[in-house]
């Protein structure tokens, strides 16, 4: 949820991590996630694999990288989509926590037919599921636990008067709570930002495949197959923090030290909490012939695997340039109640573009 590949689910056999399991659709390689895991850990996100597409997964643990090499150092996970069937198939499933949140419903619709030379089959599937937030479980409810793990960058915040005492000292509005000691006379005005915080992002998702065979001869067969999925999902963070120190001028009227320079670290609750939405469209598709010429049995194929995905910042974000030209002219201040400033002046939304291709 909180990585650099959010909205998406991998497999790790044995922890090693996600890029060192390889994971198979159909025993072929697939495309990899477009944002790796943790900046660097390439990994197929299986959540954009349609389930009512899905018939068993078997799992090789040992001696597969000396097969498929050094992706595979922990095994490989071959995912292995239905065959062909006939007639209808319909299943629905509902779940929820016990805490009344994470509604999780899934419908999925299957079609199949089998003629005399040919055979087709149809699904598709929709799932939903609804948001859990950390402020709603007691382990996750503070940042405040046993270890402390609050931000330094709080609202109200701390300043720094290189002038006349160069280190940080609390804002004087801060909480006896938030207002931590750091070494001497230095002290933070800290910032819980867990109760802002996305455990389980609500996430929607359409799957649909299909798949066909066609004999044309009694020793020749075209087959084709393919699945489209789309993905979206969304989560909460905390309020945007500072990247680097805020500068408050000594002409500034807000300064509350006058004639003197002050540095701020502040967190900008004015924004709101951030909020990202993730989008991803998968394609993979496979068409080939098989058949037998004296009693050799041969196949050939083609297949492509596209993923394209985006992450926008929809709320709760603005550059540091932006929010240090509200501070220069007194919209924002950092001391106090800034009742001119309004967000929206400075508030941008961001995006980041991903995609992947696999051709053979």
């Amino acid at each position: 949820t909180q990585g650099f590949a959010p909205a998406s689910a991998g497999i790790n056999l044995r922890g090693l991590g996600v890029s060192r399991t390889l994971v198979l659709l159909d025993g072929r390689r697939m495309s990899v996630f477009p944002f790796a895991q943790e900046g660097s850990e390439s990994f197929v996100d299986i959540n954009l694999i349609p389930l009512s597409a899905i018939e068993r997964i078997e799992v090789l643990k040992d001696g597969s990288s000396a097969l498929y090499g050094t992706d595979a150092v922990t095994g490989v996970v071959n995912i292995v989509t239905r065959g062909f069937q006939d007639g209808v198939d319909l299943s629905a499933r509902y779940g929820i926590t016990s805490e009344g949140d994470g509604q999780e419903a899934l419908a999925s619709f299957r079609w199949g037919n089998n003629g005399d030379r040919g055979r087709v089959s149809l699904g598709l599937d929709v799932f939903n599921r609804g948001r859990v937030d950390a402020k709603d479980r007691n382990l996750t409810a503070s940042a405040n636990g046993p270890i402390d793990d609050r931000s330094g960058a709080g609202n109200p915040g701390s300043f720094i008067r290189p002038a006349t005492a160069p280190y940080p000292v609390a804002d004087s509005r801060c909480s006896a709570e938030d207002n931590v000691s750091i070494g001497g006379p230095a002290t933070l005005c800290v910032f819980d930002f867990a109760p802002f915080v996305t455990l389980i992002p609500e996430a929607r998702r359409i799957g649909a495949s299909a798949s066909g065979e066609y004999d044309v001869s009694a020793s020749l067969t075209a087959f084709a197959k393919a699945s489209f999925v789309n993905s979206v999902s969304e989560r909460a963070l905390a309020p945007t923090p500072i990247s680097d120190l805020l500068f408050v001028d000594p002409a500034n009227p807000n300064n509350i030290f006058p004639g003197e320079p002050v540095l701020v670290i502040y967190r900008f609750l004015e924004l709101g909490p951030r909020v990202d939405e993730f989008e991803s469209d998968a394609l993979n598709a496979t068409a080939g012939l098989t058949g037998e010429i004296g009693g050799w049995e041969w196949k050939g194929e083609v297949s492509a695997s596209i993923i394209d995905t985006s992450v926008t910042g929809i709320n709760g974000y603005a550059t540091q340039a932006a929010m240090q030209a509200a501070i220069d002219d007194g919209r924002l201040n950092p001391f106090g109640d800034s009742p001119s400033f309004d967000p929206a002046s400075v508030s941008v939304t961001t995006r980041r573009d991903g995609e992947a291709r696999l051709y053979s």
